[in-house]
């Protein structure tokens, strides 16, 4: 399959919210999306940013700034890759460092649209 052009399910999604809009107003609205779905989601933020109130990206469909990855940055970036495949930054990473997560979260009810994993 080949996709021409993403605003056809940029469109679409963007009507799902409309409708998820009406049926519940004031609930925050969070997107999620994956690979191919991920690029829609950017897509669909950045067309309307004021309309969520997060993002969730999971191996999306980008292609990196060449000013900031420059081809250098990524030559170096494969060589390491290769020579250390397995080093992790020795700080703790925790998702409230790396997701900025604050207080307001860890207080929010559990509503039907929610589930909280342990």
């Amino acid at each position: 399959m080949t996709v021409s052009d993403f605003h056809v399910f940029v469109r679409d999604g963007l009507q799902h919210v409309d409708l998820m809009r009406k049926e519940h107003p004031n609930v925050p609205l969070f997107i999620c999306g994956h690979s191919m779905g991920g690029a829609i989601s950017i897509l669909m933020a950045n067309e309307r940013p004021a309309e969520f109130s997060g993002m969730i990206l999971i191996s999306p469909l980008v292609l990196p700034n060449p000013e900031s990855a420059s081809s250098f940055k990524v030559f170096a970036a494969k060589i390491l890759n290769h020579v250390l495949p397995n080093f992790s930054p020795s700080a703790v990473l925790t998702p409230t460092i790396c997701l900025g997560i604050n207080r307001r979260w860890s207080v929010m009810p559990l509503t039907p649209w929610s589930t909280m994993v342990g």
